[in-house]
């Protein structure tokens, strides 16, 4: 049983959805039966369901060590999530690097 009243209303929600595919009615039809919204209940079915915010750890970033070689101009290329890439040259500043990966993944949530 849910716990707390946006839980229930969630799993209200999911049975009207449930009931009217099982009806046979149409969205209209079985809205107007039931006393629903039409715009609600479509927003319902359509609507896709929002992401659940995951926990970033600022203490605990997801790097890891890596040696350049000497003398190298080569860019080190980090792979993140969403598919963005971050380019450094040799030299750069790790702290700075740190900051922006825990900004771009916080972002990513």
């Amino acid at each position: 049983m849910p716990s707390r009243p946006a839980e229930a209303e969630s799993a209200r929600r999911r049975g009207l959805l449930m009931e009217q595919e099982k009806s046979g009615l149409t969205q209209t039809e079985f809205c107007q039966r039931r006393g629903v919204s039409l715009h609600a209940f479509r927003s319902w079915k359509y609507r896709p369901a929002p992401l659940k915010p995951r926990a970033v750890s600022p203490s605990k970033p997801h790097l890891v060590p890596v040696r350049l070689l000497a003398g190298t101009d080569v860019a080190l290329e980090l792979g993140i999530r969403g598919g963005r890439t971050i380019r450094v040259r040799p030299g750069f500043d790790e702290v700075t690097l740190q900051r922006l990966v825990l900004a771009l993944e916080s972002s990513l949530c």
